[in-house]
């Protein structure tokens, strides 16, 4: 749903967004930037390499994680109706009981807030992975377990599996004493949402929500062609991170944040901007939203490619979908929100490539180890490098990463940076690897320099 199409974007911000399009970093984008004049439409690039197809608003997009701001505003709904309490233990609405940490149960505002100790669930942590506080196992058992080829994400899971193994799952610490970000626990918190509604998570969303709003374009996606970019089904997780949106409509729910309709979605909206967890640092979370720490904004993002943020003072938010992946994609976001309310935050620039010689590439091919079970392997590949990642002797994640210095490379596909350390003193060489939320140093094991 488009407003009033009357705006023109701020140069700056369409020279930045254009900057990562024609570095090759991403093949396109669509951007819808909603000020108090109109919407301002950027279409740049294309839907995919090798098509001259181009995105616009009413192009679909999985939206990962911005599907959050849909499930905690259903939730905020049946809160306003007093259906449900942010207290109310969360095994009450579900067929099995949650773990507990020294009795203390975890609660719907736990999972809301994402401070329930659960799982973190990013991508790649597999279903039945044995050590499920650990970081890492997301990116571990992607392949084995998540993206089971033909089947769909977590195919044949259903909620009694995962509830029964949470439940001999211990809890690393009490619920409600830190915040980290958990897939699991809003996946486990939009069943709870279907559940209480008794219309199931996708019948609660298009009466509560969708067709109020008039968003026609956003619903889970069923598998069927053509597939939208970034499609995704998480089955039983699939309300932290399965819905499917356009540009379009999702500038019609930032509107309705920005300019709340009369009636009971007015209130849902309040409750949802209200902070609901408070930290014994002073931090403090909201039910969906993320809040930029400098300006106290609400955003969220989707993985690496979906933005959508406001600043309701301002009267202002911006939409932005990425036909590829940028690890920048959120500075991305909050900049050019930030450029929309009248601030001066630098806009981040796309990583440049460089050309190393073969000698270079070839210094860092080998094996490097974190664990017993864990290790990767690495070699040249063309001006590249090549990255396979083992869990218990099985391939997991693979990934090509593009130099940026002798020692610093990064993937264009998804969020991998391996920064490589030269050992000294007699010591092995290292390497650094990032993704996502996972950050840890793995040592040489074996070299083929």
């Amino acid at each position: 749903m488009l407003g009033s199409v009357a705006a023109v974007a701020p140069a700056e911000i369409v020279s930045a967004l254009d900057a990562f399009v024609r570095s090759g970093a991403i093949p396109g984008l669509i951007a819808i930037l909603i000020g108090p004049h109109g919407d301002a439409v950027v279409a740049l690039g294309r839907t995919a390499p090798g098509t001259v197809v181009a995105p616009d608003p009413r192009t679909r997009f999985g939206i990962a994680s911005v599907t959050k701001l849909f499930t905690g505003l259903a939730l905020s709904d049946l809160l306003r109706e007093g259906r449900i309490a942010l207290d109310d233990p969360a095994s009450r609405y579900l067929p099995r009981p949650l773990p507990t940490f020294s009795g203390r149960e975890i609660s719907v505002r736990h999972l809301a807030t994402h401070t329930s100790a659960l799982p973190v669930g990013r991508p790649g942590e597999g279903f039945a992975a044995a050590r499920w506080t650990s970081p890492r196992v997301w990116r571990i058992a992607f392949r084995r377990y998540v993206l089971r080829a033909g089947s769909g994400p977590l195919a044949g899971v259903t909620l009694d599996d995962l509830l029964a193994f949470l439940a001999e799952t211990p809890l690393s610490r009490a619920p409600g004493e830190q915040r980290e970000y958990s897939n699991v626990g809003f996946g486990l918190l939009g069943q709870i949402v279907g559940r209480v509604d008794g219309r199931g998570w996708t019948g609660a969303m298009r009466a509560r929500l969708l067709d109020p709003l008039g968003l026609g374009d956003t619903g889970s996606w069923d598998g069927a062609a053509p597939a939208p970019i970034h499609g995704m089904n998480l089955g039983v997780l699939n309300w932290a991170g399965g819905l499917v949106s356009t540009a379009a409509d999702l500038a019609g729910l930032a509107r309705a944040f920005l300019h709340p309709p009369p009636g009971p979605l007015a209130d849902a909206m309040k409750i949802l901007l209200t902070p609901a967890w408070h930290g014994a640092g002073g931090e403090t979370a909201w039910l969906a939203f993320a809040r930029d720490p400098a300006s106290g904004r609400p955003y969220h993002t989707g993985m690496n490619h979906a933005f959508l943020g406001m600043d309701r003072d301002r009267g202002v938010a911006a939409v932005i979908l990425l036909c590829g992946s940028l690890d920048e994609n959120e500075a991305l976001g909050l900049a050019v929100l930030d450029r929309l309310a009248g601030g001066h935050a630098v806009f981040p620039k796309p990583r440049t490539v460089v050309s190393l010689p073969a000698d270079v590439l070839a210094r860092w091919a080998g094996s490097y180890r974190l664990d017993a079970d864990s290790s990767f392997t690495v070699i040249p590949a063309g001006g590249s490098l090549a990255v396979q990642f083992m869990k218990d002797g099985k391939k997991g994640g693979a990934a090509v990463v593009c130099p940026e210095n002798d020692t610093a490379f990064f993937c264009r596909e998804w969020e991998c940076r391996i920064e490589f350390r030269p050992g000294t003193g007699g010591a092995p060489d290292t390497a650094r690897v990032r993704m996502y939320s996972f950050d840890a140093a793995y040592r040489r094991e074996s070299s083929s320099h």
